[in-house]
């Protein structure tokens, strides 16, 4: 940076507030224009030269952007607005526009808090004008961790943290930076997709574990490749199941042909099934069979899905466990939780307490792993006891039966009460998938249709 001139008075007509200046909202001038109108300008407004000036003006004729004053020069202009010719003292100084933006940043953080918006918008604009992160952090002061951070801040879409701000959801710090747990790419969507912090929190979880499954079907499906074995061709009949294979399980040697078809989850490994029978299958007796495997097979899809669903709830729970608390105000939470209780008939046993915190059944633990996970349970606050209640209610309606219901139809009664326990875990953070959500509610193309 270098001075120009110092001190000169130049007219409030020839000054303008910097167009890149990141603070957009100046906030209430009142108490500063009171100030100045009092004890007139403190401080000279230190200015650059805007593009675009006659070079045969003189330095007073001259328009200038204000780089540093820009709060003081919209006071100054109320508090002179009666007068034929208010000016302001100003120093003029020649700097690179990475540095006028790097001066902005340090006033206004020393003035008043930026949001972290402001301040990622600010070092993205000195990013772009070819400074480092190290460049960064030595004009303004931040730390290069800090600046990193802000910096993933400005690859996140602008409308879509307004929009969140407008719904009531002032996106803070801690979001950004939990955010940055999944590609950049991501980032915008799931905030999108976000209805507060700790729904954040889950549909971060969710991402990770979609990426994990996706990740886990690639390595079984190449290891079965890997065999030599085939996709089963469409409307193949004949086929017995041999071996079947949750995602990221190998696939072992086998003998003799075979093919692979997919389930939810899983894969199936098949061959050719002996054939005792004398007669060879008629037309109509095969269009049954596959009539018949197609509905099993949607069934078996349901099921696959009610069970995903199943076990993202009990792993949001289990996460809300070790926070510690629910958000919100705890009266109002055990209000939602006993409601729930109360419209799906919840009730809870020791027996399902063991199973909720061990994943086992009560004969296959120990007495003393069972009176752990009592304990455990007994430590906790009363609203996460209510919260086990209605997921160990929800993980007994996925395994009642009744998800899908009888001939793969929809269960009116079983699909309500899943609805009321969804919708209580969803206040806390939990959103089950778009999938998940037609199984619960009885929309999936899935379920068999009344005849």
């Amino acid at each position: 940076m270098e001075t120009i001139r110092e001190g000169i008075n130049i007219g409030l007509k020839h000054l303008s507030n910097h167009p890149r200046n990141v603070r957009k909202d100046y906030g209430d001038l009142t108490e500063l224009t009171e100030s100045i109108k009092e004890m007139g300008l403190l401080q000279n407004l230190v200015v650059v030269e805007a593009p675009g000036n006659d070079p045969s003006k003189l330095a007073f004729e001259k328009d200038y952007w204000v780089v540093a004053g820009n709060r003081r020069l919209l006071a100054l202009k109320e508090a002179n607005k009666d007068k034929n010719y208010p000016y302001a003292t100003c120093k003029i100084v020649d700097m690179t526009e990475s540095e006028q933006i790097a001066m902005m940043l340090t006033e206004n953080i020393n003035r008043s808090s930026l949001t972290p918006l402001e301040e990622a918008d600010g070092f993205q604009m000195m990013l772009d004008l070819g400074d480092t992160v190290d460049d960064i952090a030595k004009k303004t002061g931040f730390g290069k961790t800090t600046v990193r951070h802000r910096l993933n801040i400005a690859k996140i879409d602008k409308d879509v943290i307004s929009q969140k701000n407008e719904d009531g959801w002032q996106v803070s710090l801690k979001d950004f930076e939990k955010l940055e747990k999944v590609p950049p790419e991501k980032r915008s969507e799931i905030l999108e997709k976000s209805t507060s912090s700790q729904n954040m929190d889950w549909q971060i979880e969710a991402y990770a574990r979609e990426k994990e499954k996706k990740k886990n079907r690639q390595l079984t499906l190449e290891s079965i490749e890997a065999k030599g074995i085939g996709k089963l061709p469409d409307g193949a009949s004949g086929y017995a199941i041999i071996k079947t294979l949750d995602y990221g399980e190998e696939c072992p040697d086998i003998e003799g042909g075979a093919y692979w078809r997919e389930g939810y989850n899983w894969f199936a490994i098949v061959q050719q099934a002996s054939d005792n029978e004398e007669d060879e299958e008629t037309e109509e007796e095969r269009e049954e069979r596959l009539a018949e495997e197609a509905k099993e097979d949607a069934r078996q899809k349901i099921r696959g899905i009610a069970k995903s669903m199943d076990d993202d709830q009990h792993d949001f729970v289990n996460m809300r466990i070790e926070e510690g608390r629910l958000p919100g105000d705890k009266q109002t939470t055990l209000e939602v939780l006993w409601n729930t209780i109360v419209r799906t008939e919840t009730g809870i046993n020791q027996q399902q307490i063991v199973k909720f915190f061990t994943g086992k059944q009560w004969y296959d633990t120990q007495p003393d792993a069972r009176e752990e996970a009592w304990q455990q349970y007994l430590r906790l606050p009363t609203e996460l006891q209510m919260l086990i209640a209605v997921s160990t209610k929800i993980t007994g309606l996925v395994n009642s039966g009744g998800v899908p219901g009888y001939q793969g139809r929809y269960d009116e009664a079983v699909g309500q009460k899943l609805q009321v326990a969804c919708s209580a875990l969803n206040i806390f953070g939990f959103s089950p998938t778009y999938e998940q959500q037609t199984v619960i509610y009885g929309t999936s193309e899935l379920y068999a249709q009344e005849d």
